[in-house]
Order: C-alpha cells, then sequence, then structure tokens
C-alpha cells in the first residue's frame, strides 16, 4: 500500500474512515469499531477524494477517479460493493455532498458541476458550470 494519503473522510456516525491512495489507485477503509483494515478497493488511476453520503436512504461512499474522469459509487451496507459511476468531464477531485444527499459538488479541473444524485440513473445531471479559470473571487 502506498503511504500517500491526500484525502481522509469519516462516515456520518464514525464506523468507518477511507482514505484515499492517490498513487495506486486506491481506496483503503478502516472500521473504527476496532480500528482494522475492513476494506481496500481498486479504484482507478489518480484517485483523488473520498466522502460519504446517505442516498436515497442508503449509506454511500463516492470517490473521485481523475484518470477516468468519473465517479465511482459504493454501497456501504454491501461491503462497499460497487453500483455505479458518474461521469463528470475531465480530472474530478474534490467533492461534497449536500447534507441530504440530493446534490453532490465535484470539483473538476477548471469547472465546478451539480449533478443531482436523487436520480435512479445516477447520470450527470449538469445544473450549473462555473469557469474557474475566469472566477475573480
Amino acid at each position: 500500500m502506498s503511504p500517500f494519503s491526500p484525502n481522509i473522510f469519516t462516515s456520518p456516525k464514525g464506523e468507518w474512515v477511507a482514505l484515499t491512495h492517490k498513487d495506486v489507485g486506491k481506496v483503503t477503509v478502516i472500521s473504527t469499531a476496532d480500528m482494522s483494515i475492513a476494506k481496500v478497493i481498486s479504484t482507478g488511476a489518480t484517485t483523488n477524494h473520498v466522502t460519504f453520503s446517505n442516498i436515497k436512504g442508503k449509506l454511500s461512499m463516492l470517490v473521485t477517479v481523475g484518470g477516468e474522469n468519473k465517479i465511482r459509487i459504493f454501497d456501504v451496507a454491501d461491503g462497499f460493493r460497487q453500483t455505479d459511476t458518474i461521469n463528470v468531464g475531465a480530472l474530478p477531485h474534490g467533492l461534497w455532498p449536500t447534507p441530504d444527499g440530493k446534490r453532490l459538488y465535484v470539483g473538476v479541473t477548471a469547472v465546478v458541476k451539480v449533478p443531482d444524485l436523487n436520480d435512479s440513473s445516477f447520470k450527470d445531471h449538469l445544473h450549473y458550470t462555473y469557469d474557474m479559470a475566469h472566477w475573480k473571487g
């Protein structure tokens, strides 16, 4: 495993901690009940950020994979099984869900996109695009 973990995130109730390993394309999930490694998941080249969100009443783990321009979605209750992907554009980095799990803000190289995750297809429904290169603060 890699010692390089640029992003670490806990699940809402604190039962899981997930760490990305960007340089080897993996996510390590730790159970806080006994501080053991529960799962190591191969996610893909340039695995950037990880977060947890309740989507349609189910706890999911979401991971940005920059080398594939997508977000991978994992069902926590089903042993972190991958359930879907969302294509989001060039080099997704950070991701921040709303508390209700209906929207996900994704930092994509030069654009911020807001796909609506309250949708059974989990497709990229673009609500807002903002060109960060022209942002003046």
